[in-house]
């Protein structure tokens, strides 16, 4: 094997591997990001906090968007607090 196959090759590795790497770390920053809205989602929830007040901070400080089927209801609802739902970020 001449050297340049040998670096490509190496350099093919490399890149693979690194990719790897991002997603691990963007599915666990994802997972980590999840578990504080839904906690957050809750503590304001036993505060008495109204729904319509909680989707608007949600929205307002994690960015979170209604799912598409829930898109023509007056509001998203708190259902991804639900087990099985899932929270929908940009």
């Amino acid at each position: 094997m001449s050297s340049s196959m040998g670096r490509e090759l190496l350099g093919a590795v490399w890149d693979g591997s690194q990719e790897a790497i991002q997603k691990l770390i963007d599915t666990e920053s994802s997972r980590i990001q999840t578990m504080d809205i839904t906690r957050a989602a809750a503590a304001l929830l036993d505060a008495d906090i109204k729904e319509e007040t909680i989707e608007r901070l949600l929205c307002k400080y994690w960015d979170l968007r209604p799912s598409e089927d829930i898109m023509g209801s007056p509001d998203f609802g708190l259902d991804f607090l639900l087990p099985g739902k899932g929270v929908h970020l940009l």
